[in-house]
C-alpha cells in the first residue's frame, strides 16, 4: 500500500472561479520556471446571480489557467514552515471581485514529475515506448517519490500527488478550495 494521495482543486459551484486577465500561461511540467517577465494577474469571480457572493471567499488554492496553482499566503506559509521546498513562488496580482480587493496569492510551480503509477496495479494504456497514454483506473507507488511530500504524477502532469504527512499537515490547518483522496476514490477526468 503506498502512502501516497491525490491532491484535488475543489471550489463550490458558485466559484470563486479563477480567470487569468493577462492570458498568459507559465508551467505546467514540473521542471523549475523562470520568473515571469511581468506581474500575472487574476481574478476571482463567483457565479453571476448568486444572490450573496460574498458567501463564496476565495480558497486557500485555486486552479489558474494551463495548470498554474495561485496559493494563498496562508498555505504558502504552511508548506514554508513544513519544509516543503520543491515549489517556486512567484508574486502575482489577485482581486477577488465581489469586493473589487486585492488578495494575498503566490503563483505556484510545483517541481517535481515523478512516476508513480503502478503499471501492474492500475489499468491504463502504455505506447511502445512505454508512456502512459491513459489511465483508467489508478494505483500509486511511492517507488520513485525521492521523499518528496508533493510533486506531479510524470504520467498526467495536471495531478497533484502528496504525501500522508502533508496531508495530516493540510487537513489539520484546515486548507480551504482541495479535496484529498486515495488512489482507490480516482476516476477519470478528476485532477
Amino acid at each position: 500500500m503506498s502512502n501516497l494521495y491525490i491532491l484535488l482543486r475543489e471550489t463550490p459551484p458558485q466559484g470563486p472561479i479563477t480567470t487569468s486577465i493577462d492570458d498568459l500561461d507559465y508551467f505546467l511540467n514540473g521542471e523549475p520556471a523562470k520568473p515571469p517577465a511581468s506581474l500575472p494577474r487574476y481574478v476571482l469571480k463567483v457565479e453571476p446571480g448568486t444572490s450573496n457572493p460574498t458567501d463564496f471567499p476565495p480558497c486557500d488554492i485555486h486552479d489558474a489557467s494551463g495548470g498554474q496553482l495561485l496559493m494563498s499566503s496562508k498555505l504558502v506559509d504552511l508548506l514554508t514552515s513544513a519544509g516543503i521546498r520543491n515549489i517556486e513562488y512567484f508574486d502575482c496580482e489577485v482581486i477577488y471581485e465581489p469586493l473589487q480587493e486585492k488578495f494575498p496569492y503566490q503563483l505556484a510551480n510545483i517541481v517535481g514529475a515523478m512516476k508513480a503509477v503502478d503499471l501492474k496495479g492500475s489499468e491504463c494504456t502504455v505506447d511502445e515506448e512505454g508512456f502512459v497514454e491513459n489511465i483508467h483506473k489508478l494505483k500509486l507507488t511511492d517507488t520513485h517519490s525521492n521523499g518528496l511530500d508533493i510533486f506531479r504524477l510524470y504520467e498526467a502532469l495536471p495531478m497533484l500527488i502528496i504525501s500522508e504527512r502533508l496531508k495530516h499537515l493540510l487537513e489539520n490547518a484546515h486548507i480551504t478550495g482541495i479535496r484529498i483522496i486515495e488512489d482507490s476514490e480516482w476516476q477519470p477526468g478528476l485532477l
